[in-house]
């Protein structure tokens, strides 16, 4: 080998693995659900702080990337909801039999740390005060909170909240929400549906103050995101009558020109008849010619004999 093509490093050994599974427990980001560009921005940011810890301790042997770093970490996850999985079965049993082997220190602490990712633990029905529900996006993070007492609809959607979900409390004598306690809440911008339907621009999140509604402009913003999906179909329906319309019309054009090529092609037969009919008289006038300048000359001779 001269040193320039791929090889293959020695795989990590258990200590490098629990010195990857500490360090990953540093930095929750990379265990987030949420896939938006902002988040996928950080989590990277993350995972490079990640290979600077884990080659500084030089436990891994040569240094590795942060690519393979994460691709080691995505196996040790497999790994664990494999284990997860085998026991999974023990813990839904009523009783009797061998206790279920407990899990490896190991693996309880990926499960804690990925238990958000790889499980869906929550629940849009759960809450601690009757009068409050939740709608919940894939992630678990709640996008709206409706307060049926006071019919406020508060909505947000903060990158930085992390893994966690923020809680509502109490609430007070007239109905109105008491949010001052979550820093988060009052600081969040809207959710997306609600920045397109009242057409928020994203980039004025630093000035974002928290949107208040009621339920009757709530009730209107869900007309505009109708009015919008409605126009967008209608849109997508035109574009296609349009296609099909000038599929026809390039179709037609092509016939027309196909047909321009035969008329053009017999013309052009015809005109090369003509011209060798053309030339065929030219030529049978030259005969006649030659013949009756000989007949002219056999009389001039037969003159002169007499």
């Amino acid at each position: 080998m001269d040193g320039q093509g791929k090889y293959r490093q020695a795989p990590v050994s258990s200590q490098g693995i629990s010195l990857l599974v500490d360090i990953v427990g540093q930095h929750p980001v990379v265990c987030d659900r949420r896939s938006d560009a902002r988040i996928v921005a950080v989590k990277n940011e993350a995972w490079e702080n990640i290979a600077a810890a884990f080659n500084a301790t030089g436990v891994g042997g040569q240094p590795r990337p942060a690519k393979v770093l994460k691709k080691i970490w995505d196996r040790i996850k497999s790994k664990a909801k494999e284990e997860h999985d085998k026991v999974k079965p023990e813990l839904k049993k009523t009783g009797g039999g061998p206790q279920p082997t407990p899990y490896p220190d190991e693996t309880s602490k990926v499960l804690d740390l990925v238990r958000g990712e790889l499980f869906d633990t929550t629940n849009p029905f759960d809450s601690n005060n009757a009068s409050t529900y939740s709608l919940k996006d894939s992630t678990g993070v709640p996008l709206l909170e409706v307060e049926e007492f006071g019919l406020e609809v508060i909505s947000y959607d903060d990158a930085s909240a992390g893994c966690s979900t923020p809680s509502t409390q109490g609430v007070d004598g007239n109905g109105a929400s008491d949010m001052s306690h979550n820093d988060s809440y009052a600081n969040a911008p809207p959710a997306k549906k609600l920045r397109r339907a009242f057409k928020f621009d994203s980039k004025e999140k630093e000035n974002w103050k928290p949107l208040k509604m009621s339920a009757e402009q709530y009730r209107e913003a869900s007309d505009i995101e109708k009015k919008i999906l409605q126009n967008r179909l209608e849109e997508a329906h035109l574009r296609k009558d349009t296609e099909k319309y000038k599929n026809e019309v390039e179709k037609e054009i092509l016939a027309i020109r196909k047909n321009t090529e035969v008329c053009k092609s017999e013309t052009e037969k015809v005109i090369w008849e003509i011209r060798k009919e053309k030339e065929m008289v030219e030529k049978e006038l030259l005969q006649i010619k030659v013949q009756r300048e000989l007949l002219n000359l056999e009389i001039d001779k037969a003159s002169l004999q007499y």
